[in-house]
């Protein structure tokens, strides 16, 4: 609503509309494809998403991966999973540990099962998960340019590789087969339900 609101003020008042927004989206953040992507299209405002975390705060690296098998992803299955993880996850500077509650929220959330299959996914097409995540996002038709970001000098190469794979259809295929499993991958489990 907000985005139609402005750009309606902005032409009635004739000014510049807004030309782009930027949101979080990634594989496992896909709000702008129900929310915001029928009223940004070209046929209705023209703003374009300049989304920005499309490897989702690095969770979609799989260097933060908690699960020994994800057929095994269970409500219970982050805490015995501690013991297996044998990688980044366990740095106390990862992004997962710094930023306070991530970790509990992205374990207790159906993602590390998704990026599990994702990660499968991009080793299909011999692409790194970081790459896969990235050549999706570029891929989509409302996405003009991506923000991403590194920490390091491979990190950037890594991520700018994206931009040069081929994103085929039976990519897109494989992924909307794992989003179908997992739709909303970070809705973690409330109280009572819901």
């Amino acid at each position: 609503f907000g985005v139609m609101a402005f750009v309606s003020l902005a032409m009635e008042q004739g000014l510049a509309k807004p030309i782009s927004v930027q949101n979080s989206y990634s594989l496992l953040t896909r709000e702008f494809e129900s929310g915001l992507a029928e009223v940004c299209s070209p046929s209705h405002t023209n703003t374009a998403l300049l989304p920005y975390s499309p490897l989702s705060a690095g969770v979609l690296t799989g260097k933060y991966d908690v699960l020994p098998d994800p057929k095994m992803a269970t409500l219970e299955m982050p805490e015995k999973a501690k013991i297996f993880s044998p990688f980044e996850g366990a740095n106390p500077k990862s992004r997962l540990n710094l930023l306070k509650g991530y970790r509990a929220r992205y374990e207790s959330s159906a993602a590390p099962a998704a990026v599990a299959e994702y990660c499968q996914v991009a080793a299909k097409y011999g692409m790194t998960p970081s790459q896969l995540a990235i050549a999706f996002v570029a891929s989509r038709p409302f996405v003009p340019s991506t923000i991403i970001g590194a920490t390091s000098g491979e990190q950037l190469e890594e991520n700018l590789g994206a931009f040069a794979c081929e994103f085929t259809q039976e990519m897109l295929d494989d992924i909307e087969d794992v989003s179908s499993r997992y739709p909303d991958p970070w809705r973690t489990p409330q109280p009572g339900g819901g």
